[in-house]
């Protein structure tokens, strides 16, 4: 498994501004939830940022980043199993992308 994972996404004062008005504008529009879930992630928000992580990976289940994002909160948050199971959801869409890419 990639220890390492994509980095995250730092966003300040109004760019979260911005990520809220563009998840108003577009709701289907995942990478929204994922940036403004890692921003308030780093802000110590971390059921809010949970909430948004999840809502990222309802509407784009193969974004991979999204459940790296979401196994590193829950591991925070001491919900273990579900850790483990977003780390692993990870893991697997991270190998496919991969080696779809012949790498």
């Amino acid at each position: 498994m990639d220890t390492q994972g994509p980095p995250a996404i730092s966003l300040s004062g109004g760019h979260r501004r911005e990520m809220e008005m563009t998840e108003k504008l577009d709701p289907t529009y995942a990478r929204a939830y994922f940036n403004l879930g890692n921003l308030l992630a780093q802000n110590g928000s971390l059921k809010q940022a949970r909430e948004q992580l999840q809502k990222c990976v309802r509407l784009e289940p193969n974004f991979a980043p999204a459940y790296y994002a979401l196994g590193r909160l829950d591991y925070r948050l001491g919900l273990r199993a579900q850790a483990q199971a977003a780390l692993q959801k990870y893991a697997r869409l991270h190998r496919l992308r991969k080696n779809s890419f012949g790498s």
